[in-house]
């Protein structure tokens, strides 16, 4: 019997379903169209792939993870990491790259030698609770993070240049942040020292963990005493990096702050008599002028040159050898 419901009823029903595949192929030739040729997938996005080959900045081993970023052109501050992807993964357990050139880039996954940010997050073991000094050379910027406080900031666009802090510890587990970033090309360095017995050490994730770990904390009043052309010296590490103290001659101080190419001090001196008096008064004083040290690398002994007052030529020079660390 003929059935005119049922017919368009079904005429219904082919209409609906030709026009859901009409849809779905438009979608899938617009899919292909943006892919070049392949369907667009859907979902998370690859991680970035690790970087297997050994650089200066680090390579498959290590307990600091690192991230690789690319940075815009002109670039002269330390960016939110946050807001970036990584390019590439590599691992550490030191920073220990002294100034060099770099012309090779990150085997695998980026040939950038200028313009790249690196974020390294990891967590070292402090054996014995106390007072660590820390020292960042960098270039370009660099800024230190331990347990969420900056202890070091050396940002900015630079030669290799130092800073310091210093952190209070306790006994147990701490978190570390390193960020980096390069500008221009060639130059990079970045290296992580600590003050251990009053010498300059290459800090790693495991030092600070064993016995020989002891030697790094400050006791109260820390101080390192020299030798030199003007009377023994005693300085005492300065909060935010640099020192103060006294020398014999005219009952001199000292106040010393981390400038320039690694193990150079400049600031200023002062004395109760001297051959030349300023005009204007500083640290209470008219005897008073420029200092510029350059202390060894394991802070055994220094040489440099003073002034007097403002003037810019040299008077003289300053050099002493370490006696004892107190």
């Amino acid at each position: 019997m003929f059935e005119p419901k049922g017919v368009m009823r079904r005429l219904h029903t082919g209409v609906l379903l030709g026009m859901v595949l009409a849809m779905a192929t438009a979608a899938l030739v617009a899919g292909c169209e943006r892919g070049g040729g392949e369907p667009q997938a859907r979902g998370p996005k690859p991680a970035a792939p690790t970087i297997r080959a050994s650089t200066p900045f680090g390579g498959a081993t290590g307990n600091i993870v690192g991230e690789v970023f690319h940075l815009p052109e002109g670039t002269d501050r330390l960016p939110d990491f946050d807001r970036l992807r990584p390019v590439g993964h590599l691992r550490t357990d030191r920073f220990d790259v002294p100034e060099r050139d770099f012309d090779k880039g990150f085997p695998g996954v980026t040939d950038r030698i200028e313009w790249f940010g690196l974020r390294y997050r990891g967590a070292f073991a402090v054996r014995r609770a106390g007072r660590y000094r820390f020292r960042l050379i960098s270039d370009d910027g660099a800024r230190l993070i331990i347990d969420g406080r900056i202890v070091i900031d050396n940002d900015g666009i630079h030669p290799p240049q130092a800073a310091e802090g210093e952190v209070q510890l306790t006994a147990g587990r701490h978190t570390l942040e390193l960020q980096y970033f390069q500008g221009p090309r060639y130059q990079v360095a970045l290296q992580l020292q600590i003050l251990c017995g009053g010498s300059w050490r290459v800090w790693t994730t495991a030092l600070l963990a064993g016995e020989e770990g002891a030697a790094c904390a400050l006791g109260p009043g820390d101080a390192l005493v020299f030798d030199t052309n003007w009377g023994r010296m005693t300085l005492r590490p300065l909060p935010g990096g640099g020192y103060e103290g006294e020398y014999e001659t005219d009952e001199g101080r000292i106040r010393l702050r981390p400038a320039g190419k690694d193990g150079t001090y400049t600031g200023i001196w002062s004395e109760t008599d001297a051959d030349r008096r300023c005009a204007e008064a500083r640290d209470g004083r008219h005897h008073w002028g420029w200092v510029r040290l350059r202390f060894e690398p394991d802070m055994s002994g220094f040489g440099g040159e003073w002034g007097y007052c403002e003037e810019p030529e040299a008077a003289g020079g300053w050099h002493g050898t370490r006696v004892t660390s107190k």
